[in-house]
């Protein structure tokens, strides 16, 4: 299994596409943060092995920018449905966020 994460960017005229490819964890979010130009896109996560808590929080900042999201697979679906929700996430993503949120303030 990969332990990295391959991004390839497309402009179809008006939209961005990014294809992910392997494990959106630790510091491959922030690239793929970096790669995503804060606009509405489209990102496809077919090919997307693993995504940790800081995955999830590109992920659910780019679905509140309006980025449309393409997924296969039971997990992926799921996380995604997860991001619809417009109830707080699990009280285990919550803290793990809160903690991030207060190492960044020291």
């Amino acid at each position: 299994m990969p332990k990295m994460l391959r991004i390839t960017t497309t402009d179809t005229g008006d939209r961005q596409k990014l294809i992910l490819h392997g494990r959106l964890a630790g510091p491959w979010a922030a690239e793929l943060e970096g790669a995503w130009n804060k606009s509405k896109c489209v990102v496809d996560l077919t090919d997307v092995t693993f995504v940790d808590e800081g995955g999830a929080r590109v992920l659910c900042a780019m679905k509140d920018a309006g980025v449309r999201f393409v997924a296969r697979g039971v997990d992926t679906k799921q996380l995604l449905d997860d991001l619809q929700q417009k109830t707080a996430p699990p009280l285990r993503r919550c803290l793990s966020w809160l903690a991030k949120d207060v190492c960044r303030k020291d």
